[in-house]
């Protein structure tokens, strides 16, 4: 399914690009901030009780690196931030949970991302909306200095969406901004907590209406940087 998201996105921007014979060359590189405000997880609903979710969100600052064809911008980045294993609950659960039963856990991942724009000119600035692919790939997280094994397995593909503008300092140098919303599919790590917790759930509720099901992650991502037009 993911393969298939990358592919016909990878392919519409190929076409993209070509539809429109005029198209600038512009790179560059500046910082972006991440905050997963959800980060998927599970939650577990026992009809007129209440409910309790156990989830990851994580935020950080990175660097990032970006080359542009006008109508496509494709961007390589790392970020160090934290990720967080959160428990909370509400009806009869919100009082059982405390800022004792969240932890943080440091992550290091690499962001590789394909976005097609449409930008529109307004002088000394362009301003464009955004739609695009980020694939999230953890490559380190740690606790108390010692390493988790299996850190890929919350890598995740992002879809993106926002606004952006282009500020220019002179005819071939200028300064981007954007601000983009993003909705996250599920990671393998994802998947096999809401399968172990459903299992769980079957197996201690047998017949009951307890359920299990998965959180979405969603969150905002930042990005500042000083780019140049060839």
């Amino acid at each position: 399914m993911i393969k298939k998201i990358v592919c016909i996105f990878v392919l519409t921007a190929l076409v993209a690009t070509g539809a429109f014979a005029q198209f600038s060359l512009s790179a560059g590189g500046g910082l972006f901030f991440n905050a997963d405000i959800q980060g998927g997880g599970v939650e577990i609903g026992i009809p007129y009780t209440g409910s309790i979710k156990e989830d990851y969100p994580h935020y950080g600052l990175g660097l990032y690196g970006f080359f542009d064809a006008t109508f496509v911008e494709a961007s390589a980045g790392i970020l160090w931030g934290t990720m967080e294993r959160r428990f909370s609950g509400d009806g009869a659960f919100k009082n059982d949970f405390t800022e004792d039963d969240t932890f943080g856990i440091d992550l290091r991942s690499i962001h590789l991302s394909l976005f097609l724009k449409y930008p529109v000119d307004l002088g000394t600035m362009s301003v464009y909306p955004k739609l695009g692919l980020e694939y999230q790939i953890v490559n380190q997280l740690k606790s108390y200095g010692y390493r988790i094994p299996d850190a890929g397995d919350f890598s995740s593909l992002w879809v993106r969406f926002g606004l952006g503008f282009d500020y220019f300092l002179s005819q071939q140098i200028f300064f981007r901004c954007s601000l983009l919303y993003g909705i996250k599919i599920p990671s393998k790590q994802d998947k096999e907590n809401l399968d172990d917790t459903k299992a769980f759930v079957k197996s201690e509720y047998p017949g009951s209406n307890v359920n299990a099901d998965g959180l979405l992650g969603h969150g905002l991502s930042m990005k500042a940087a000083i780019g140049f037009k060839f």
